[in-house]
C-alpha cells in the first residue's frame, strides 16, 4: 500500500512477534473490549518449533477477585488449543498445531452458548456467565504471556500451565470490528510490533475502518449462518 501513498495516521499496526527465548508479553487496556453475548472476538497466531506450552492470551482482571469477572484465556496445552472461560474449560482436541503455520481463532458468545471456531473446526461449549460485576477499570488484555516479575499477575490463575513462553506472533486482534492496535501497548517485554519475522506472514499494517460487523442473531440455525458469513468476508479482507 505504501508504494501508492503513505498509510496515514488512520491505519493501525496489527502484528506483534514475541521472542523466540520465551518471557514476552504486551499489556493494553481492556476497556475497549468486551466479553459480554453477543461479543465476538478473533485473532491469527503463529509458533515457532518445537512447540511448547504457553500462553497466547488473557482477558481478565489483574487484581482479586479476578471471578467476579468473566475472564478469558488461550493456551498451547499438549499442541493444541485450551481455552479457558472462567471456571470451564474448553480443549481443541480435534486441532493439532503445527509450527510456521498461521491459525485464525475467533469465538463468539451467544446467550450461555460459545461458538469457537480454530481455522473452520468448530467448537461448542456452555459457560454460566453470571456475574456480581462488570466493572471494567481493572481489566487488561495480555497478548504472548504474563509478567512474572514485578507484577502479581501470573498469581492469579493458577489454572493456566505455563505464562512466559509463547514463542510466535499474533495478528488481527479483532473484537466487535475494531481492531488492537499493537503500537498502543501499555506495557511490553521481548516483544515487537510491526512486521512479523514468522513464516508465512504479509505486512500488518491495514485500514482500521476496512470492515464493520453488526450481529443480530436470535435461533441457533441463525448462528451458524451467520457465523460461516463472518469468515467468508474475513478471509476476503486478509487477501488483499
Amino acid at each position: 500500500l505504501q508504494t501508492y501513498a503513505p498509510l496515514g495516521p488512520y491505519c493501525q499496526v496489527l502484528g506483534r512477534t514475541f521472542n523466540e527465548n520465551g518471557g514476552g508479553y504486551a499489556v493494553y487496556d481492556g476497556r475497549t473490549f468486551s466479553n459480554r453475548a453477543p461479543t465476538r472476538f478473533s485473532f491469527d497466531f503463529a509458533i515457532r518449533s518445537p512447540i511448547i506450552d504457553g500462553l497466547i492470551l488473557l482477558y481478565g482482571r489483574n487484581t482479586i477477585p479476578i471471578n467476579d469477572f468473566f475472564w478469558t484465556a488461550i493456551e498451547i496445552y499438549q499442541s493444541r488449543l485450551r481455552f479457558h472461560f472462567r471456571d470451564t474449560i474448553l480443549d481443541a482436541t480435534n486441532t493439532v498445531l503445527n509450527a510456521s503455520t498461521w491459525y485464525h481463532v475467533e469465538y463468539q458468545y451467544v446467550d450461555s452458548t460459545i461458538l469457537v471456531s480454530i481455522n473452520d473446526c468448530q467448537y461448542v461449549t456452555t459457560v454460566n456467565d453470571t456475574l456480581n460485576t462488570y466493572d471494567l477499570s481493572n481489566v487488561q488484555l495480555y497478548l504472548g504471556g504474563l509478567p512474572v516479575t514485578g507484577s502479581l499477575i501470573s498469581g492469579l490463575y493458577p489454572s493456566l500451565t505455563q505464562v512466559n513462553t509463547f514463542s510466535g506472533c499474533i495478528r488481527n486482534v479483532l473484537s466487535n470490528g475494531y481492531y488492537l492496535d499493537m503500537s498502543k501497548a501499555l506495557v511490553s517485554a521481548n516483544s515487537y510490533y510491526g512486521q512479523s519475522s514468522c513464516t508465512l506472514t504479509n505486512l500488518y499494517t491495514t485500514p482500521s475502518t476496512l470492515i464493520t460487523i453488526t450481529t443480530t442473531l436470535t435461533t441457533t440455525a441463525g448462528c451458524s449462518a451467520h457465523f460461516t458469513t463472518f469468515r467468508f468476508i474475513w478471509n476476503v479482507k486478509k487477501s488483499f
